[in-house]
């Protein structure tokens, strides 16, 4: 569902990343996740909680791995907007 751009779904795979819950831990990834979340909920509550997910993780990081996980990011909104021309 993540993948797919479900934005609770997002949210929940950075706080497992984040913990280590069901997957190994991997700040990198929490990132990536926390932040696509953040970038897609709407404004509030929601995009509020992820911010401030994503703004513990992203201290936790050096400059090296922030940059990765904001690449991950972009690659992944590029994947997106290919699946969308590839379905028209």
């Amino acid at each position: 569902m993540a993948e797919s751009g479900d934005t609770f779904a997002q949210y929940t795979l950075g706080v497992m990343y984040r913990n280590g819950w069901d997957v190994p831990q991997d700040l990198v990834q929490a990132l990536k996740w926390l932040s696509l979340a953040m970038s897609r909920s709407s404004p509030g509550s929601d995009r509020n909680v992820a911010s401030l997910a994503r703004t513990d993780v992203a201290a936790k990081l050096t400059v090296a791995e922030r940059e990765e996980a904001e690449k991950e990011a972009r690659d992944w909104f590029d994947e997106l907007a290919r699946r969308g021309s590839a379905a028209r």
